[in-house]
């Protein structure tokens, strides 16, 4: 089993969702980028949470320069 994808295979999805149509954005989550630390160590899931709802919530801001029929797909890597 894969618990997360490669920097490829994260791209290619995002260009396959761009192609089929979706704005794609994408956040990096906390665990599991490239900083010092713990691998996939969350110490409050809540945290988590209200990050997306941000992140959700700038999304939501940027989208009102796209068409209104535009999906979009919020990507956490």
């Amino acid at each position: 089993m894969i618990d997360r994808c490669n920097p490829d295979c994260v791209a290619d999805t995002g260009i396959r969702l761009a192609k089929a149509g979706y704005a794609v954005f994408g956040i990096d989550v906390q665990g599991h980028g490239k900083s010092d630390g713990l691998q996939a160590y969350i110490p409050s899931y809540n945290d988590i949470v209200d990050d997306c709802i941000a992140f959700f919530k700038t999304v939501r801001g940027l989208m009102i320069s796209f068409p209104p029929d535009l999906n979009f797909f919020l990507f956490l890597i």
